[in-house]
Order: structure tokens, then C-alpha cells, then sequence
């Protein structure tokens, strides 16, 4: 595992307990990262999340955890750059307005087309 690897790994550890310590005192569930954290990404877009809509018990409980490991922070896949194959089945707007706005800065004509390299 090189540098880099490392320090991510242990920083995603220390977000992974903080988020649990709030997750425990307010029973939300949470996700951190509306893309996948497992890269080097071209742009690190840092915003707040309100979380999820069941209660963080539930959550623990259907995934059987003690706690959300660090390795289960967000999505698979880059919800920024793509519209997730889970809105489109349920026919949910999802983060359509989002995708919407950072389309209309991060493309070729702005020479700006790294979405697909971002994490958020």
C-alpha cells in the first residue's frame, strides 16, 4: 500500500468513527460520499450532507455492523457524473439538480471535464 493509500485509509477510519459517535446520538443514518472514496481523485468536493432516511439502529441492523466500517461511506459509483441506476428504476429525481449545476462548469467546453475523477 503506498502513501497516499494509507492516509486515506486512516482518515476515512477517523471520518467512520466521528460520523458513528453523531449517527448514535441523533439515530440517523448516514452516507459520507456521494461517490465512491477509493481513488485519487482530480477534484475533492467537501459539502454537508444531511444523511439518510432511516434511523442509524435500522441501518446497523440490516447490514449487521457495530458500526459503519470505513469502507462503506458512500456509493459505488459516482452519483456526480452519472445518474444511478437505482433513481432510474425508481423513477426518482435524485441529485438530478446537482448534476445539473456541476455539468454546467465541469465539461470539455470549459476544459473542465473531470467529474468522472471526483470525489464528493
Amino acid at each position: 500500500m503506498n502513501d497516499f493509500e494509507i492516509k486515506k485509509e486512516q482518515w476515512l477510519k477517523e471520518v467512520s468513527d466521528t460520523c458513528h459517535e453523531y449517527a448514535l446520538k441523533i439515530d440517523l443514518d448516514f452516507y459520507v460520499f456521494q461517490t465512491s472514496a477509493n481513488y485519487n481523485p482530480d477534484l475533492l468536493i467537501i459539502g454537508i450532507n444531511p444523511g439518510g432516511a432511516k434511523s442509524y439502529q435500522t441501518a446497523l441492523q440490516e447490514k449487521r455492523y457495530d458500526k459503519r466500517p470505513f469502507n462503506d461511506l458512500g456509493y459505488n459509483e459516482n452519483t456526480i457524473a452519472n445518474k444511478p441506476q437505482w433513481e432510474i428504476d425508481n423513477k426518482e429525481k435524485g441529485a438530478d439538480v446537482m448534476r445539473d449545476r456541476f455539468e454546467r462548469v465541469f465539461n470539455q467546453d470549459n476544459n473542465l471535464d473531470i467529474l468522472e475523477n471526483t470525489v464528493m
